[in-house]
């Protein structure tokens, strides 16, 4: 939840230094696009799907061979974060493996946001 968490604020920091571009990649989210234009908050990304929402991504060049790895990741958690019956992690060994690929992913998407952030930085630091 906490990577997720990051991505939304992720896909925030783009809509607010790429507006033109995020509006464009509304073009597949006709029912979600006022909501998410109008967005005033990171967390209102979480009302579309997880999965589809990481298509944003695109915007700061992730590929789709990567975006298919960050899915992964959402698929995994709902594995184990939902009742119903499986326990994923069930030794110190295999969560710590988990922790460290979410992690690597996080850096990865952090990476291929920075020219975004540094631009919004920079613009709003400007006279």
């Amino acid at each position: 939840m906490l990577a997720m968490s990051f991505v939304y604020f992720n896909i925030w920091q783009i809509k607010q230094a790429r507006l033109d571009d995020f509006a464009k990649s509304l073009i597949g989210f006709p029912r979600d696009e006022g909501n998410l234009l109008a967005a005033t908050s990171p967390f209102v990304f979480s009302s579309v799907n997880e999965r589809t929402i990481l298509r944003f991504l695109k915007l700061i060049a992730c590929d789709n061979g990567k975006i298919d790895t960050y899915t992964k990741l959402v698929d995994d958690r709902n594995d184990t974060a939902h009742p119903n019956g499986n326990i994923f992690f069930s030794t110190q060994v295999a969560l710590g493996s988990k922790t460290t690929e979410i992690l690597r992913i996080v850096d990865e998407i952090r990476t291929h946001s920075k020219p975004v952030i540094e631009h919004a930085l920079a613009a709003s630091c400007a006279p």
